[in-house]
Formats: structure tokens, sequence, C-alpha cells
């Protein structure tokens, strides 16, 4: 019985975070658009709290620069509903050939030392425009 106390406290505390939404989900948050020779990388966040999704530039600008970086809806109907998380997606032209990291943050920015999540996902571009990629570090 106290274990299950123990857990639902640590659960309840876990949920009541703002910063550990239990919608994040970084499995669906990177792909490659061939069509238009981009990566796209995907985010949920909960700019209402506060928390926002930045990224630090490409370690290497030839292989990768930003193209587009939006917020989407992701609740139901015309307007947004208040506290609603969002999906924040940016795109980045593919280049040229090579190896890059970007690395996304998830903290408030008007508070110093509020990271509570990174991603760090690393790309490689072969020599005949090939993609691959894959997360590397996540913090929660």
């Amino acid at each position: 019985m106290k274990k299950l106390m123990a857990l639902a406290l640590a659960l309840f505390l876990l949920l009541s975070c703002a910063c550990a939404e239990s919608a994040f989900q970084v499995s669906e948050g990177a792909a490659y658009d061939p069509d238009a020779h981009q990566m796209i990388i995907s985010l949920i966040e909960n700019a209402s709290t506060g928390y926002q999704w930045t990224y630090a530039d490409a370690s290497e600008k030839s292989i990768l620069s930003p193209a587009a970086d939006e917020s989407l809806s992701m609740s139901e109907g015309d307007l947004p509903a208040l506290g609603a998380p969002s999906l924040r997606m940016w795109r980045f032209d593919v280049k040229g050939a090579g190896e890059t990291t970007l690395t996304f943050s998830y903290a408030r920015f008007f508070e110093e030392n509020s990271t509570c999540r990174t991603v760090t996902i690393h790309i490689s571009v072969s020599e005949a425009g090939e993609i691959s990629y894959f997360v590397a570090g996540l913090t929660l």
C-alpha cells in the first residue's frame, strides 16, 4: 500500500509540473521532406506556461539553413483553447553534404537556468543527398 501511495504521489507531482507535459513525443519530432529537400523538426510546447522551444544554430551552417519557424494550434475549432499545447515546427533547407547537430531547449525565456528539457538531433547528408538523422540526447 505504501508503494502504491508513493507511486501515486510521484505521478501527481510529475503531472502537475508545467515543464513535465505528458504530450511530449520525440519519436514524432523529426522528418525529412524529399520534395522540398528540408528537415522538419516538430516539438510540442505549451507557451501559456511560459515554456517554449528554442534551438541553437546548426553546428555546420553549410549543411542546414533555417527556412521557417511556426507554431500550430493543436486545439480543435477556429480559435486555440486557452492553455492548450501547440506544435512548434521548424523547417531547415538541406544545403550540402556533411554532418551537423541541432540542439533544442525547452525553457522559459524570462528565467535564467529554466531549461527543463533538451533534445539533440544529429543529421548526416551524404554526397548523393541521402539524409539520415537520429535523436542523440533527450534530457527531461
